[in-house]
């Protein structure tokens, strides 16, 4: 059912993949890349929980692993953590420029 509504919706569209940026995108992520890109459908990546990764781990190093892992450029990958509540004034701004506000 979301698979015939992403295609079939006309107005512009696209979809924000949620990954976990402690363990890394999965198997399931990657083949939703896939599928968007076969279906010529823009993503974003949003990495979450990224207060879980080591302090030696910096913002850079997620965006720039998965940009390379999804083959996307790094400027469609956002990182947030509900916990400590930051990227998501960032997150926030893209949706609302994307919706035209």
């Amino acid at each position: 059912m979301v698979e015939e509504c992403i295609v079939q919706r006309k107005n512009k569209k696209t979809v924000y993949i949620i990954i976990d940026a402690f363990v890394g995108p999965t198997e399931l992520d990657f083949d939703m890349a896939c599928w968007l890109k076969e279906h010529s459908i823009p993503f974003k990546v949003v990495a979450n929980k990224f207060d879980k990764l080591p302090d030696t781990i910096t913002e850079d190093e997620v965006k720039t692993k998965a940009a390379q892992y999804f083959e996307i450029s790094k400027s469609l990958v956002f990182t947030v953590s509900a916990k400590k509540k930051v990227g998501f004034n960032k997150l926030r701004d893209d949706i609302v420029r994307f919706l035209g506000y």
